[in-house]
């Protein structure tokens, strides 16, 4: 489940093998998540993090606990010994992944956090799914029951567009290639309806060629995030999780940090084409003045409309190159637009507004260079 994420693991199987572990790799950085067993053969979980504690080691910023089954007290043990999560098994992906993202910013006086807690905090949200396969419709459909959320089927983009007309929806899983209307046509008819409308539904993509500038080509089409098929439970979560949940720093988790854009996924998205990508580049900061003109204007104006629509134009320029720090930063003001959270917007914005700095600053490094050297 956590390598699903990504995430590196390491595994020990008793108390005083992890204990060796985390005391020896503590000067390397130590690890950032820790889930510990309630039982652990030589010992038991509160034992161990006790033992921990008095090692003096940085403790790991995630400290989760799973148990067979809760027992009285366990609560306040938990929060005395620096315990932030405890979940009884079998642990849903969904609670995993939740636990830690909310554990990653917590702090000493934040509630234990328990699959109870989750449910009461999570959203419940009435979810389009849009496809025509009915293999891939059914686990979609038990997957989206298991995360708690309604669903309304439809199996092309025709059929989206007239769920659309007659009910609101707090997100779409659209699927790219269906018959009579595919994904990306069904969503411009969308997006061009709520330009009219003044009205906004999240749509996460869902493909199966899970190829490198999937997401970027999702992202210029009008939608708002990309899943692969097969689906899998803690992707669809996570996808989710980020429309459901109103929290602006669940939304800014992921680093803006890295480089501007990612020169190798564009060249080979452009089949190599150097000479293209100093085309499109010239292009983008051709047009740039204009779209931050246009940006910086509605944001003056705190007409929420606007701001998402001008931020919306300029990260379809940008998601052509990969530019992931910018990408996400405009993800976040579209979404605090589309929640109403003026209070978080001014700090996103400038967020926003560095990213495309920088992302331009390379861009004109770029075609600089391309200059100096046919000038040579």
């Amino acid at each position: 489940m956590l390598e699903s994420w990504n995430m590196s693991c390491t595994v020990r199987d008793t108390g005083a093998a992890a204990l060796r572990t985390l005391g020896a790799d503590a000067t390397d950085g130590g690890y950032q998540v820790l889930v510990i067993d309630s039982d652990l053969g030589d010992m038991d979980a509160f034992t161990f993090f006790s033992l921990l504690n008095e090692q003096g080691d940085p403790l790991p910023p995630v400290r989760l606990m799973t148990a067979n089954a809760g027992q009285r007290g366990d609560a306040a043990r938990c929060r005395s010994l620096g315990i932030q999560a405890y979940l009884t098994r079998p642990v849903e992906p969904s609670d995993m992944f939740d636990a830690i993202l909310q554990s990653l910013g917590a702090d000493g006086a934040q509630q234990l956090i328990t699959r109870h807690s989750l449910r009461e905090q999570r959203r419940r949200l009435n979810v389009l799914l849009v496809e025509d396969n009915k293999v891939n419709q059914t686990l979609a459909l038990r997957l989206l029951e298991k995360l708690g959320h309604l669903t309304h089927v439809a199996n092309n983009g025709i059929e989206a567009l007239e769920a659309c007309a007659s009910a609101r929806f707090d997100a779409i899983l659209m699927d790219v290639q269906m018959p009579e209307m595919g994904g990306f046509e069904a969503t411009a008819h969308l997006r061009e309806r709520e330009r009219q409308s003044g009205t906004y539904t999240p749509i996460i993509a869902m493909t199966a060629h899970a190829m490198k500038g999937d997401r970027e080509r999702c992202l210029a089409a009008g939608m708002d995030d990309y899943i692969p098929k097969p689906i899998q439970p803690t992707t669809l979560a996570a996808a989710l999780a980020d429309i459901g949940n109103q929290s602006p720093s669940i939304r800014s988790a992921a680093p803006a940090d890295g480089p501007a854009f990612d020169r190798d996924t564009v060249l080979a998205n452009l089949g190599g084409d150097e000479a293209l990508l100093q085309q499109l580049a010239a292009l983008y900061l051709e047009d740039e003045p204009n779209m931050r003109a246009q940006l910086t204007a509605a944001e003056a104006t705190g007409d929420l409309q606007a701001l998402h629509a001008a931020t919306h134009a300029i990260k379809g320029a940008v998601a052509n190159f990969s530019a992931d720090a910018a990408l996400h930063a405009a993800n976040n003001v579209e979404a605090l637009c589309r929640d109403g959270n003026r209070d978080a917007l001014p700090e996103a914005f400038a967020h926003l507004n560095d990213a495309l700095d920088r992302f331009a600053s390379t861009l004109r490094t770029l075609t600089d260079d391309q200059r100096s050297t046919a000038a040579e």
